[in-house]
């Protein structure tokens, strides 16, 4: 190899030029380009969602009362033990977890309880 040979950029193997970022444009794959039958549809239907105003309000008041009760409860079970590791004071880790237990108490009874309703209310349909 002489040195005109690398002072030529031509002589160099040919690099691809990059694709679009959007991907490739379908009027230059042209008709020919093969598809598999039944690619027009690939899944089910995608569901649409309710509206605001079809929820059963009691179910959504519910829902969000779990949820604050349920921070509250992972809250108090994960900070109690750390008060009581970091800084020693066995008390107020105490209080914390206990609060963060019954928390979580309260939560799952209340959310068994309506279950059971809720199955309760379906047999009698």
């Amino acid at each position: 190899m002489s040195g005109d040979e690398l002072d030529d950029p031509d002589s160099g193997p040919e690099i691809p030029e990059a694709p679009a970022p959007d991907g490739p444009d379908p009027e230059s794959l042209g008709p020919e380009v093969p598809t598999a039958p039944g690619t027009e549809t690939l899944g089910p239907e995608i569901p649409t969602p309710p509206d605001p105003g079809e929820g059963d309000s009691e179910v959504v008041g519910l829902f969000w009362k779990l949820v604050v009760v349920f921070n509250v409860a992972i809250l108090g079970l994960s900070v109690g033990p750390m008060i009581v590791f970091f800084l020693g004071d066995w008390d107020l880790g105490l209080q914390v977890f206990a609060v963060g237990a019954l928390a979580f108490a309260y939560g799952t009874a209340r959310y068994y309880q309506f279950r059971r309703d809720r199955d309760g209310d379906t047999d009698t349909d």
